[in-house]
């Protein structure tokens, strides 16, 4: 927990400097308009959405079960 919060300190802190270093060149940008025709309609794509999954039954091998448990 500690070595993460480090981390994420030292991260936000090297973002900070990089962001201000180059925060005086920033320009705005004129974008363009989003294209809202073609296409289907939202909610014949909502119905027809799915999710897929596969799983393998071979076992994990306990260096990568290891790995996923003590990494998270």
């Amino acid at each position: 927990m500690t070595k993460n919060l480090v981390f994420f300190i030292c991260f936000f802190l090297v973002m900070s400097m990089i962001g201000a270093a180059g925060a005086d060149d920033l320009q705005p940008i004129q974008l363009l308009s989003p294209q809202i025709d073609g296409g289907k309609p939202l909610m014949q794509v909502l119905q027809k959405r799915s999710t897929s999954r596969e799983f393998s039954p071979d076992l994990l091998p306990p260096q990568i079960l290891s790995n996923l448990v003590t990494d998270s």
